[in-house]
């Protein structure tokens, strides 16, 4: 025990006074000295003697440490003391070692003197950040901003600084630059605070624009509009952040069910566009083989004109085009309807039917041609009696009645040309009647001349005269003979009176009146009711001759034979009156019936309206058509046609007037509808205009070609403003078009060239034109921008990965020729400038790796990044790497912290330049920063 109090050493003595001298004895600089010091400084007892060893060490980490574990108050209260002295005002510590201490160790309080005291100058602003941060209280920030704050750090906490009273304050104790970037930040609050109003707003607008669509009557229409707002609210949903949990829900809620609707909404309006595009289907349709059938019955009619002309290959075309139209009306029943396809169906075969009876029509037309070819001849022959040709038009008429059939292609051509020869005909009589006056004139004035010189007693004369005279008379017309019959008898009589005249009259002319009978026998071109005029004549001037003696000896033989020879003459014209007589019996009958067909309908009160106006113009026609009689005849039964007629007419009138004012009333439609600004809307209801006029009553035949004049022109105008208007909006699309595909070529020549830039300023501009064309044409021009902005991405991320590509061929250049090199030397590097900012810290010391526990050395920091890059390490590294993950998977169960390539990295060019090249080492480096490229 002795020898021990003697040997022990000062430090180990049991008074704190001895140990504190001891202390104070000893030399930090030996490492056995140090080791005591530490002893003491940690583990002995009294306060004296801690402090005493912890000033002999004089380490600044020591004493942190000291501060954060010290049990006795005294220390730890002189430890505190002494750390915050060397922090604000020792140089002798490092500023690393003090921005490590007062960002893990230092209290708030600490920290607030320590900026105060503006010593963090040197520092980068993001430190600075995060030690105001730690302090975390407004009144320091405010207190830190407005003194010593770089203008990096201000712009920072003036972003942010989120309470505008606070920012009011600090504007108050500013001015220039400083308080117009206050005011800014003030102007962007009260702008962020006016946000959730206005997005609340614009988001109850197009929620509100949405339910609205739910009246929308046009698929067309609801879905753009759709869309739009669609878009409108994706937009607003960006904004969102700025609402509560409660609006936000509310509103997320809202448009989920007003979706839900919309979406019911659009599959009713789906199948409301389906019904309505299968109804125009069927319209279009309809109206295609009414067109097409409308064609083929004017071709039908073009052959009936040119019936003589028609040639066995057109016919057959017709015939073929007619099969095919009705083979497409059967297959289009379904589509059209039985009620539409039946009716066309029918005019089909009534056009089939008429080219079935085109040789028939043709062969009547031949004979229609003869007929009036012959009767054109006949009467370029000599006519001079007018009642001759009076008889020849009748006759005439009648032969063309006979031949002429209504329905004939032809038959309105045939009419005209009966009427031109019957108005030739007409002039022949007027100007042989003219003729025959003159005749007739003449001869009253030589009958009263010889009837004055027999009174006078100039009997050889008055014989002469006569005797010429009677020459001319044998020559006149039966119209002349006929006029002056009684005058002539009475002259004839007095020259027969006179001596010897009568054999000097009849000598010649009884013989000649028989050949004219027997001429007349043999004569089968003349007409019977010429035949029968002429029979008449020739026997009333046999019967004005007596006999001469020769003929007296004969006795009644010439007589008989005369009488015979006329007889034999009229055969024929007594069969043919015969029949004449029939046929005026039954036209006369026919007529009967249609006045009481008429007087029928006239009482018929079952019948529509309609359909009793129909019937009585059914008819008037046929009484119009009907066969020609005597004037005798023809008269009472016209005037009772007629009686009846204006009976029935008279119940029209306000029918037919009903009719014109509903007519004139859809003209007048029609006429507002050429005002209209949307002429779309205009043309559908001008179709349904036509339709309602097709469905309207006549109004008589006169007034329903007036009225439809000009309803007709009306629509004409309508449909003609239409198709201005769509060759207008198609121009402008093309033009649209060709301004786009301008623009996009423009833009792709620059792309080609490398400039994304130039695509990037007008995206915008070209998908908004695209927005302004009809979807139609929208895909094919969208795949093409959509190519191009693919190109774009493409060659943004080929300049990408070069300037990543150049940033690590640029940090292995500075490893490479900075090895072996002081620090300072790689900012001389002409690559530094390549490097990422963060890169360039690491190298120069700024970046602190938080784990310093596992992380001891470079190859660790190395091997770390190849563990968080998933790649292999070289074998003999397999020690190491297996120690390494151990340590990351324990730090990775106590603090939660997963492994970070770019954390590791800066760890690694953390340690600075290499002190000797090592070719392998940066292979290493280069693999993992080409796989963490390959990443990005």
């Amino acid at each position: 025990m002795i020898f021990s109090r003697f040997f022990t050493p000062d430090h180990a003595k049991p008074d704190p006074k001895v140990r504190k001298a001891a202390a104070i004895q000893l030399s930090p600089d030996e490492p056995k000295s140090r080791q005591i010091l530490h002893e003491l400084a940690f583990n002995d007892e009294a306060p004296e003697v801690n402090l005493a060893a912890l000033e002999q060490l004089n380490s600044f980490a020591l004493w942190q440490k000291v501060a954060q574990t010290a049990k006795n108050e005294r220390v730890k209260k002189a430890a505190k003391q002494k750390v915050r002295t060397s922090i604000l005002s020792d140089d002798t510590v490092s500023d690393t070692d003090k921005k490590d201490f007062l960002l893990e160790s230092a209290d708030a309080e600490l920290v607030a003197e320590f900026l105060l005291q503006k010593h963090s100058v040197s520092f980068d602003a993001d430190y600075v950040l995060r030690l105001i941060d730690k302090v975390d209280k407004p009144q320091f920030r405010e207190k830190y901003f407005l003194s010593g704050a770089s203008d990096e750090v201000r712009q920072v906490l003036l972003q942010q600084e989120a309470s505008i009273s606070r920012l009011q304050k600090w504007l108050k104790r500013v001015s220039g630059d400083l308080a117009e970037r206050i005011g800014l930040r003030i102007a962007e609050l009260e702008a962020e605070q006016e946000m959730p109003i206005e997005v609340t707003k614009q988001t109850r607008l197009v929620l509100s624009k949405l339910q609205a669509l739910l009246d929308e009557k046009s698929l067309d229409v609801f879905s753009q509009k759709r869309a739009c707002l669609v878009q409108e609210y994706t937009d607003l949903e960006a904004s969102f952040y700025c609402l509560n949990d409660r609006d936000k829900q509310a509103f997320e809620e809202k448009k989920h069910r007003i979706d839900e609707r919309l979406s019911r909404c659009e599959s009713s309006l789906s199948e409301e566009y389906e019904a309505q595009q299968q109804a125009l289907l069927k319209t279009t349709t309809l109206n295609e083989i009414e067109s097409d059938i409308a064609a083929i019955g004017l071709q039908v009619e073009a052959l009936m004109s040119e019936i003589d002309a028609v040639t066995l290959e057109a016919l057959e075309n017709v015939q073929k085009t007619i099969l095919d139209l009705e083979t497409r009306v059967t297959k289009a029943t379904t589509l059209i309807g039985r009620a539409n396809a039946e009716p066309l169906l029918q005019k089909l075969s009534l056009l089939s039917s008429q080219l079935t009876k085109l040789p028939e029509w043709q062969r009547h037309t031949l004979a229609m041609q003869t007929l009036l070819d012959n009767i054109e001849t006949s009467f370029q022959s000599d006519v001079s009696d007018w009642s001759t040709i009076a008889q020849t038009i009748e006759d005439y008429q009648s032969r063309f009645n006979e031949l002429f059939e209504s329905e004939s292609p032809l038959a309105v051509q045939h009419k005209q040309r009966w009427s031109q020869l019957k108005g030739a005909l007409k002039a022949a009589k007027k100007e042989a009647e003219k003729e025959s006056k003159q005749t007739i004139a003449q001869f009253r004035k030589q009958l009263g001349v010889i009837s004055s010189l027999i009174s006078q007693g100039k009997f050889r004369v008055a014989m002469l005269k006569f005797s010429t005279l009677n020459n001319q008379w044998s020559q006149a017309s039966e119209q002349v003979k006929r006029s002056l019959e009684r005058k002539y008898e009475e002259i004839s009589t007095q020259v027969d009176r006179l001596e010897g005249w009568q054999d000097y009259v009849s000598a010649d002319r009884k013989p000649a009146l028989l050949e004219q009978a027997r001429t007349l026998v043999d004569d089968t071109s003349m007409g019977m009711v010429e035949r029968a005029n002429k029979i008449k004549l020739l026997r009333k001037s046999w019967q004005s001759l007596s006999l001469t003696k020769s003929e007296a000896e004969q006795g009644e033989q010439i007589d008989t034979e005369f009488d015979d020879l006329l007889e034999r003459a009229f055969a024929p014209c007594r069969k043919y009156f015969a029949e004449q007589e029939e046929k005026r019996k039954q036209h006369i009958q026919d007529r009967e019936a249609m006045i009481k067909a008429l007087s029928e309908v006239s009482e018929d009160t079952s019948l529509a309206i309609a359909e009793k106006y129909e019937a009585f113009n059914a008819l008037q026609k046929r009484w119009r058509n009907a066969d020609k009689l005597r004037p005798q005849d023809y008269l009472p039964l016209k005037a009772r046609f007629d009686a009846l007629r204006d009976e029935v007419t008279t119940s029209f009138d306000a029918w037919l007037s009903d009719n014109a004012e509903q007519k004139n009333n859809l003209v007048s439609r029609a006429q507002a509808l050429l005002e209209s600004a949307d002429i779309k809307a205009a043309t559908e209801e001008a179709k349904v205009l036509q339709q309602t006029w097709r469905t309207t009553a006549t109004a008589g035949k006169k007034l329903d070609g007036q009225l439809w004049k000009r309803f007709r022109k009306v629509n004409d105008a309508i449909f003609e403003r239409l198709n201005a208007e769509r060759v207008a909006s198609k121009q402008a699309v093309s033009e649209a078009v060709e301004a786009f595909n301008t623009s996009l070529n423009v833009v792709k020549a620059k792309v080609d060239e490398g400039d994304t830039e130039a695509y990037r300023a007008c995206a915008d501009k070209l998908y908004s034109q695209l927005t302004q064309l009809p979807k139609s044409i929208v895909s094919d021009l969208k795949a093409s921008l959509s190519e191009l902005d693919k190109q774009v991405r493409n060659i943004e991320a080929d300049k990408r990965l070069k300037r990543e590509q150049a940033k690590i061929n640029a940090l292995l250049n500075v490893m490479q020729d900075s090895t072996g090199k002081h620090a300072d030397s790689m900012h001389e590097h002409p690559d530094w400038d390549v490097l990422e900012p963060s890169w360039q810290q690491a190298l120069t010391g700024a970046y602190k790796f938080n784990n310093d526990q596992i992380l001891t050395h470079r190859a660790d920091a190395l091997l770390l990044l190849e563990i968080a890059l998933d790649l292999p390490s070289p074998e003999t590294e397999r020690g190491n790497r297996q120690q390494l993950q151990l340590s990351l998977l324990a730090s990775s169960l106590e603090q939660g912290d997963k492994p970070d390539p770019q954390q590791y990295l800066h760890a690694w060019l953390g340690f600075g330049v290499l002190d000797k090249i090592d070719e392998s080492e940066l292979v290493r480096l280069n693999t993992c920063l080409q796989t963490m490229l390959r990443a990005v």
